[in-house]
């Protein structure tokens, strides 16, 4: 979070009464060079639709994206990972990579490129 600030500015607090923080953006130049990193990146509706409504908001047209390409080597999925999932080990020797999801079109595409798993 605090490379995050670095990059973008803001503040950092820490949340009432929850082990978490929040970071905030107040100036709209840093919004806008965000909104400009995040573009065409984004791949769930969870999180694309909230950007195309801050890109209205500051008024940039938004790239159009319809299939974004993830590599398996990317930060893309160690990101989505990081964020969506968790690790876990099952009777002593099965690892699972639990990733929940509203919808199941990107759990299929990761599925696929990992060649393995499944989407329940």
């Amino acid at each position: 979070m605090f490379e995050i600030k670095k990059r973008y500015h803001g503040s950092i607090l820490k949340r009432s009464n929850v082990k978490a923080y929040r970071w905030r953006v107040y100036k709209k130049t840093f919004s806008e060079k965000m909104y400009k990193d995040l573009d065409g990146k984004l791949i769930t509706d969870g999180k694309k639709i909230p950007l195309l409504k801050m890109g209205a908001y500051l008024y940039i047209k938004p790239l159009v994206v319809e299939n974004y390409e993830f590599e398996l080597n990317s930060a893309w999925l160690s990101g989505f990972i990081d964020t969506d999932g968790y690790f876990s080990i099952i009777n002593f020797y099965t690892l699972t990579i639990p990733i929940g999801q509203k919808t199941s079109e990107i759990l299929y595409s990761i599925k696929e490129k990992l060649n393995c798993g499944n989407v329940y």
